[in-house]
């Protein structure tokens, strides 16, 4: 009897490595310019937040899209100073607390001036 030619199995797929799970101590925000006049969202305000009691916390900073929002995930938690300015309206601060596993959603209300 002649010997088979078997060829070996082929090498198993290797097993595409796990998704980092998502960090659990982090926070986030949301916050949203609006006119205070008209509630109307304020495209392009600028926002940032910046940290209050901890120099090792890095400060946030962006502008609110069309609807005028300005969201951000992954934020270490602690004491932020946020403030927002905007063409044509008087600046605002604010002082908020971030907590982990919660995402801060505020309307920052500008008056013109």
């Amino acid at each position: 009897m002649a010997a088979a030619n078997v060829s070996p199995p082929p090498p198993a797929a290797a097993a595409r490595p796990a998704a980092p799970a998502p960090r659990t101590d982090r926070a986030g925000f949301q916050y949203r310019a609006v006119d205070l006049q008209t509630d109307s969202p304020i495209e392009g305000a600028r926002i940032e937040l910046e940290p209050v009691s901890d120099d090792m916390l890095p400060t946030f900073n962006g502008e609110t899209d069309h609807d005028g929002w300005y969201r951000q995930g992954a934020v270490p938690p602690g004491q932020y100073r946020v403030t927002v300015r905007a063409r044509g309206y008087a600046p605002l601060d604010r002082l908020r607390g971030l907590e982990v596993g919660v995402t801060d959603d505020l309307a920052l209300f500008m008056q013109k001036g």
